[in-house]
C-alpha cells in the first residue's frame, strides 16, 4: 500500500496538535550540525584582525586621548563601552582586557561566553577608534550576529567537533548561518554598485590613485612593482573595472554550486591578500577572510571542514 503523505495524515488531528507534530518532524530532521571547525575558523580570523589593531597601534594612535570630544557622543557610547568606560587616563587596560578577551576567542576556548564578549570588544573599538575601517565594522556585524550561535554552542572549545547530536540548536543555527551568508553577499553587492557612483571608478582610473596613495598604498618593496602598473592605462582599467565585477560575482556566488563556491573562496582570498598587499589594509584582510569562510565553504556534516583550505586549493 502506498504511503500516506505526512501532510495528508495530519488532516484528521487537532490542529494545534498537528501543528506540534509536524513542527516536531522538522526540527528533528537530520541536518549538519553548524558547530563546526569552519565556523571557529570564521571567529579566529575575525578576532585576528581586531587583534592586530591594537597590538600594533598604541593606545594614541587609535583613540581620542582627550576629554574634548563631544559630549553627547561619550553619554551614548560611555554606557557600553569598553574604552569609554575605563576612562580617557585607562585605555590601555582596556586596551589589555580586549586583547586577552581576543586571545581567547582565537584559542576557542568557551564561545558560549566568548561569542558577546567578542562582539563587545569589536563593538568598542568601532565606536571608538578615531580610524577604522570596512573590516572593522564587518567585524561587529558577524560578531554580532553570531552571538546567538555561540550562546548555543555545546562545545568547550570552537576547534573540536560536538560529541551529541542537538537538532533544535542545529536547526536555529542554520538559519543564522544562512542569515550571516546573505549579509556578506549583501555587502559585496552593494560594494560593488556603490562604485558605480564614484566617477573614478566609473571611467576605470581608480587603482592609478589608490596605488600610488601614500597613505594607504603598497609598501616601499612593492611600490616600484605598483608603480609599473599604474603606468599601463590597460592594465589600471583592467584592475579597477575588475574589482568591480568581481565584488558583484562574489554577491552571487550564494548560488554557487559547492565547487564553484569552493573555487570562488580561493579566488576572494587572493582577492583580498592583494588588498592586503597593495594597499596596506592588514586587518581588513583579516576580517574579510572570516566572511568569506563562513560565506562559500559549504559544510555538509561535521568533520567535513578537516583540512579546509588545502582541499578547497585543490578544486
Amino acid at each position: 500500500m502506498k504511503a500516506i503523505p505526512a501532510y495528508l495524515r495530519l488532516i484528521d488531528e487537532k490542529p494545534a496538535l498537528a501543528l506540534f507534530k509536524y513542527v516536531n518532524t522538522i526540527m528533528h530532521k537530520e541536518r549538519p550540525s553548524p558547530f563546526t571547525r569552519v565556523y571557529g575558523l570564521s571567529r579566529s580570523l575575525l578576532a585576528i584582525g581586531t587583534l592586530l589593531t591594537l597590538l600594533f597601534n598604541p593606545v594614541d594612535y587609535i583613540f581620542v586621548t582627550s576629554k574634548s570630544i563631544h559630549p553627547a557622543q561619550l553619554d551614548f557610547y560611555k554606557h557600553i563601552n569598553l574604552f569609554y568606560l575605563v576612562g580617557f587616563d585607562h585605555l590601555v587596560i582596556a586596551k589589555m582586557i580586549a586583547v586577552i578577551i581576543l586571545i581567547i576567542v582565537i584559542s576557542g576556548y568557551y564561545p558560549v561566553v566568548t561569542g558577546i564578549l567578542h562582539w563587545w570588544v569589536s563593538y568598542s573599538l568601532f565606536n571608538a577608534a578615531v580610524i577604522v575601517d570596512g573590516g572593522d565594522q564587518i567585524t561587529q556585524i558577524l560578531t554580532f550576529l553570531f552571538i546567538p550561535l555561540t550562546i548555543m554552542d555545546p562545545r568547550p572549545n570552537h576547534w573540536t567537533e560536538p560529541t551529541k547530536n542537538y537538532p533544535y540548536a542545529n536547526y536555529i543555527g542554520g538559519l543564522i548561518l544562512t542569515l550571516v551568508r546573505i549579509q556578506v553577499s549583501i555587502l559585496y553587492f552593494n560594494a560593488g554598485i556603490s562604485k558605480f557612483s564614484v566617477p573614478e571608478w566609473l571611467n576605470g582610473t581608480a587603482m592609478y590613485y589608490w596605488l600610488g596613495n601614500n597613505t594607504f598604498g603598497p609598501a616601499d618593496y612593492l611600490r616600484p612593482f605598483a608603480t609599473l602598473l599604474t603606468y599601463n592605462p590597460i592594465v589600471v582599467l583592467l584592475l579597477t573595472w575588475g574589482s568591480i565585477l568581481f565584488e558583484i560575482l562574489l554577491s552571487a556566488s550564494i548560488f554557487f554550486s559547492e565547487k564553484g563556491k569552493k573555487r570562488m573562496l580561493i579566488l576572494g582570498l587572493m582577492f583580498h591578500l592583494f588588498i592586503f598587499l597593495f594597499l596596506g589594509l592588514g586587518s581588513f584582510f583579516f576580517a574579510m577572510a572570516g566572511s568569506l569562510i563562513i560565506y562559500l565553504y559549504p559544510v555538509k556534516k561535521p568533520g567535513n571542514e578537516n583540512g579546509l583550505l588545502i582541499r578547497a586549493a585543490a578544486v
